[in-house]
């Protein structure tokens, strides 16, 4: 197996080269690999590095034409995405390999309110005993406290106050993850 690839709409589908060491015969196959499905897509002459198209209909493979010169092959695909029309395979450009398919598109990103770290606050900073948070009101807010090592040192924290108690930490810095239903942000601190 060799030369993966993915399918661009269907995550779950893939088509790869297959050698068969008995036989030393070279296919382009398919997989399903949520049902465990294979199919043959083309038999090939040689590894096709396969390239599925925009819609996922067709696939770009290389090949070689009856005088052994490299092309670049198309193949319709039927509806699983798995098996190819053997007749509809064709040359599509001479003396080349390795295709791959692009395509111009867009996506619909959705886009939330984001929390900033300009619109967070902490102070004192540094601090003694207690540290303020100041932030719009969110739902399921979580802070924690993390040492510059990276390991968690705190989670204490009262939404009403919006305080946490910080006078069991040693002196040093350290880094306040605040997350809340409109995003995350951290924040470095001081503790005298």
């Amino acid at each position: 197996m060799g030369n993966p690839t993915y399918a661009k709409n269907s995550p779950y589908i893939i088509s790869f080269d297959y050698i068969n060491s008995n036989t030393s015969q070279n296919f382009i196959l398919g997989s399903n690999t949520e049902t465990g499905d294979i199919g043959t897509i083309f038999d090939n002459g040689e590894l096709g590095t396969p390239s599925y198209s925009p819609t996922d209909t067709k696939l770009a493979f290389s090949s070689s034409d009856a005088s052994n010169v490299p092309v670049v092959g198309v193949i319709d695909l039927v509806g699983d995405k798995i098996n190819g029309t053997a007749s509809t395979a064709v040359a599509i450009i001479n003396g080349a390999k390795w295709p791959t398919w692009f395509a111009n598109g867009s996506r619909v990103l959705k886009v939330d309110e984001i929390l900033t770290s300009t619109n967070v606050s902490l102070f004192p900073n540094p601090a003694v005993d207690k540290i303020f948070i100041d932030f719009e009101n969110s739902k399921n807010v979580t802070v924690e406290i993390f040492n510059t090592l990276g390991e968690k040192v705190n989670t204490n924290y009262s939404s009403t106050d919006k305080s946490i108690d910080i006078s069991a930490l040693t002196s040093g810095s350290y880094i306040l993850s605040l997350r809340t239903d409109k995003g995350n942000v951290c924040k470095r601190f001081v503790k005298m």
